[in-house]
């Protein structure tokens, strides 16, 4: 080792753990290189032939395809898992027409596949430009020792400053929540009520329609958002806008079709009425139905 143009440094660390020989081989993609893959000699010195080069060479190579390889296969894997979620967050409008179960799904597959310390879903009030309350349907927690949201509810204001950065970009990441500025009170609510160390936020809307937003929040560790977290989790905020939106028109086509049938019921009864105070008595009971 001390014949090499190895630094101080590095023939220190060798010399502290016994190392008298040492051969390293690059493990390359192109110019890049992943790692390098060092054989040692304890016992005695060794002299390194241009086979055992070539050899090691060989080996490094072969490193490279099947890391390569394992690479592939945990995208692929990753894709199948985004594909997954997203039918979930499908079936699951197909399957049930609560609310409170469609909700209930999405934020359980997105954690699922996130793996965030608290997941949850926000809706928001077209009319006042707020939000509602954060109801414990729309809420998963990864463990029991994580804080609640429902405990700790935003207020008007401190929606308002997300919903505006939602819609400059539909997907709000922060990778360490101390290096960005935030005003106090929504600085104490995240940082000292909810421990939250990084964040993302998932406008989901329909067109111009708002109806909230996918929030993950990470108390535990630190989490450094991708480029495909970010493409995922746009994706899963879109296919979630389109299951709310056909649940509201469901909905209403259900409300209109309701109070057509109270019309109908309406009608009948009032035909059967003897005189004009039952009639008049029974439109009070029932006319709350209909518009109601």
């Amino acid at each position: 080792i001390y014949e090499s143009n190895t630094p101080d440094y590095f023939i220190n660390t060798y010399e502290s753990i016994g190392v008298k020989s040492i051969i390293g081989v690059s493990i390359r993609k192109g110019k890049d290189i992943w790692g390098t893959l060092i054989l040692s000699e304890y016992d005695k010195f060794k002299h390194w032939t241009d086979e055992d080069r070539k050899l090691l060479t060989t080996i490094a190579d072969q490193v490279y395809l099947a890391i390569n390889q394992a690479e592939l296969y945990e995208k692929l894997q990753q894709t199948a898992e985004n594909e997954k979620v997203l039918r979930e967050i499908v079936l699951s409008s197909v399957s049930t027409f609560k609310f409170e179960d469609i909700i209930k799904s999405i934020v359980t597959q997105k954690w699922k596949l996130f793996k965030s310390d608290r997941c949850f879903y926000i809706s928001y009030d077209p009319e006042t430009n707020s939000s509602l309350q954060i109801e414990k349907y729309a809420e998963y927690l990864s463990s029991n020792d994580i804080k609640s949201h429902t405990e700790v509810q935003p207020t008007k204001e401190q929606v308002a400053v997300f919903l505006e950065l939602a819609r400059e970009s539909q997907i709000t990441t922060v990778n360490n929540i101390e290096e960005i500025n935030l005003p106090d009170e929504t600085r104490y609510m995240l940082i000292d009520c909810l421990s939250v160390k990084s964040y993302l936020i998932a406008l989901v809307h329909y067109g111009d329609i708002y109806y909230g937003s996918i929030v993950l929040h990470y108390v535990n560790t630190y989490k450094q958002f991708t480029d495909n977290d970010i493409n995922v989790a746009e994706a899963i905020a879109n296919q979630s806008a389109i299951v709310i939106h056909h649940y509201e028109l469901y909905n209403k086509v259900e409300n209109l079709s309701n109070k057509e049938k109270l019309l109908r019921e309406i009608i009948s009864d009032i035909k059967l009425s003897q005189n004009l105070e039952q009639v008049y008595n029974y439109l009070l009971a029932k006319i709350s139905d209909v518009f109601y």
